[in-house]
C-alpha cells in the first residue's frame, strides 16, 4: 500500500498544473503485482490520479474500478518497458467477458457524463470511446479512442458525427 506522505508527493509532482501533459489528461492508477497478475471483473487499486486543464485533480485510494481491465489490455498490447520484464510478461490476458464488462461500463459513464456535460470534449469522448469499444467488442483489442473513431471511418466514411468527434479531439490533443 503507498502512504499518505507518497500519495501527497504523486498529486503535487504529477498534477496538470505542475507537469501539464498535450494530451486532455493524465491518468494514474496503482495496482498491486498480484491484482495485474490476476485480473477480475472489480480490479482493485491503491491510488487513482487523474488530472488535466478541464479535469481538475481527482484523487481516489483503495478502491474497485472495472476500467482498469481496459488499461490492462491496452498495456499488455502497446506498453514499452523503459525498466524491468516486457508488459506481456506483467500484465496477464483479461479475460474476454470481464474486458466486455468493462467496455459496457465505460460506455454507461460516458451517457451518464453526457447528460451534464456541455457538448464538446464529453460528447467527443463519448462517440470516440463508442467506435472503440465496437472495435474492442470484435477483436478483443484496445485501441484509442482515436484509432476507434479512423477504423470507424473507414468503414462508414459518411459518418459525420464521428468525423465531427475526432476532428474535434484531435484539435484539443495538438501542441
Amino acid at each position: 500500500a503507498i502512504n499518505a506522505t507518497k500519495r501527497k508527493q504523486l498529486v503535487e509532482r504529477l498534477s496538470h498544473t505542475f507537469l501539464p501533459v498535450p494530451a486532455l489528461g493524465l491518468e494514474l492508477i496503482l495496482c498491486t503485482a498480484e491484482a495485474v497478475r490476476t485480473p477480475v471483473a472489480t480490479m482493485p487499486f491503491d491510488f487513482a490520479l487523474s488530472t488535466g486543464m478541464e479535469w481538475g485533480v481527482q484523487v481516489e485510494t483503495c478502491g474497485i474500478a472495472s476500467d482498469i481491465l481496459i488499461n490492462i489490455q491496452l498495456c499488455r498490447q502497446t506498453a514499452l518497458a523503459l525498466h524491468g520484464p516486457p508488459a506481456p510478461k506483467v500484465f496477464r490476458p483479461v479475460p474476454r467477458a470481464p474486458l466486455q464488462g468493462a467496455l459496457i461500463g465505460e460506455l454507461d459513464w460516458h451517457l451518464k457524463d453526457l447528460l451534464t456535460a456541455k457538448p464538446g470534449k464529453a460528447t467527443a469522448n463519448a462517440i470516440l470511446n463508442s467506435a472503440r469499444s465496437v472495435h474492442a467488442a470484435n477483436t478483443g483489442e484496445i485501441i484509442s479512442k482515436s484509432e476507434g473513431g479512423r477504423l470507424w471511418l473507414a468503414n462508414c466514411p459518411e459518418d459525420t458525427v464521428v468525423a465531427s468527434a475526432l476532428s474535434y479531439r484531435e484539435g484539443l490533443t495538438q501542441t
